[in-house]
């Protein structure tokens, strides 16, 4: 009977014994998986912060990104307009001519009587006239039918020597008028001259300051082709025939007269 009672005993001892390591690993399960939570739900955490800063930062840099996008639009679509519309206009910031360059100026005009110029024959002149563009046409034949003596037709190039910033001049002879906005590719230009007669430059517009700046040259005959067509080059240094000449410092509505003379009438 003792030995069946010391069985027992030793029995529920050992049942005790695993409920207690049940228990204890029970704990141990429990606090791991908790640990793990908490450690999970930290990290979580932490990764929605990270989210909250990086939201925080967005904001400031499509600023960023839109004022850099803004800055290309305006920088190429001024480039476009300039390239298409005016040509070397945009990117000049006017005409800043010392005292001793303004001087040297005039005293280069002072010093030059006349301009020798290459004329047209009677042919290509009546060509030009008749196959003129209008308004071009009408005055250039308006200022033969006022009974002014021509004596040729004559080229003239002409631009702004110092910065192209929007000058523009007009230029007159004979009853012809032509206002022409200059830039650093000299303009190609026929005018009819009368024989001792100065042609008028008045300028026009002064740009962005400084006052206007205009060199100008003599610019080879008409071929009969081109007198008859029309297409001869409006721009460019091509054709260039002598040195060129820089008129005096201008200003808005100042004039300068400059002599003209076929060649082979220079002592006319």
């Amino acid at each position: 009977m003792m030995e069946i009672n010391n069985g027992a005993g030793q029995g529920r001892a050992q049942l005790l014994k695993c409920k207690g390591e049940s228990w204890f690993l029970c704990g141990l399960g429990y606090g791991k998986w908790r640990f793990g939570q908490i450690r999970g739900n930290t990290k979580k955490v932490q990764r929605m912060v990270q989210a909250d800063a990086t939201m925080n930062r967005l904001p400031v840099i499509s600023r960023f990104a839109a004022l850099c996008l803004l800055v290309i639009f305006v920088v190429c679509g001024g480039y476009g307009l300039n390239t298409l519309f005016a040509p070397h206009l945009i990117r000049a910031a006017g005409d800043h001519l010392s005292i001793a360059k303004v001087a040297q100026r005039q005293a280069d005009f002072a010093a030059t009587p006349l301009l020798v110029v290459s004329g047209m024959d009677s042919e290509r002149e009546f060509k030009f006239i008749t196959h003129l563009n209008a308004p071009w046409r009408g005055l250039m034949a308006e200022s033969f039918a006022n009974g002014f003596p021509v004596e040729a037709i004559v080229g003239l190039k002409l631009w702004d020597d110092a910065a192209a910033d929007g000058d523009m001049v007009q230029i007159r002879s004979a009853g012809y008028t032509e206002t022409l906005l200059l830039s650093d590719v000299p303009r190609n230009v026929y005018i009819p001259i009368i024989l001792g007669v100065p042609v008028v430059i008045r300028g026009v517009h002064a740009g962005r300051g400084g006052g206007i700046t205009v060199s100008v040259a003599a610019q080879r005959a008409l071929t009969a082709d081109e007198a008859l067509w029309q297409n001869y080059p409006r721009k460019g240094f091509v054709g260039q025939e002598g040195k060129s000449l820089a008129l005096p410092l201008l200003r808005e509505g100042q004039t300068v007269e400059l002599l003209l003379r076929p060649q082979g009438k220079e002592d006319l």
